[in-house]
């Protein structure tokens, strides 16, 4: 991050609801189809810093959720170019293959109950 600072670029990571150490607060959980949380943040950046050309990475789920951002919103995304990458793209196949964790809610969420 320390490069893309002498760059001229700000970096913000956004965490999933509950990860990172945060607690979750709210029932709501995430999954690859709730873009809700990640396009308020793209609001929020793109209020606090007007102007600014955005840029998104987003790996695995959060590759998947940054897809269905892109598809979803289209022309009206205010990103300026986004990079998915590792994107479990048929989440339910993905989940099916995952070792049963947490009494299965982790399993549903990834994509069982699509």
């Amino acid at each position: 991050m320390k490069a893309a600072y002498k760059k001229g670029f700000d970096v913000v990571v956004v965490n999933h609801r509950g990860l990172g150490g945060l607690k979750l607060t709210t029932p709501k959980l995430y999954s690859s189809i709730a873009i809700d949380d990640f396009s308020d943040a793209i609001d929020f950046i793109d209020k606090k810093y007007p102007g600014r050309k955005l840029f998104a990475l987003g790996a695995s789920l959060g590759g998947n959720i940054l897809g269905n951002i892109l598809g979803y919103q289209g022309e009206k995304c205010k990103l300026t170019a986004g990079c998915v990458i590792s994107a479990p793209i048929l989440t339910p196949e993905s989940a099916s293959n995952l070792p049963p964790t947490l009494f299965g809610a982790y399993d549903r969420g990834l994509g069982k109950s699509f």
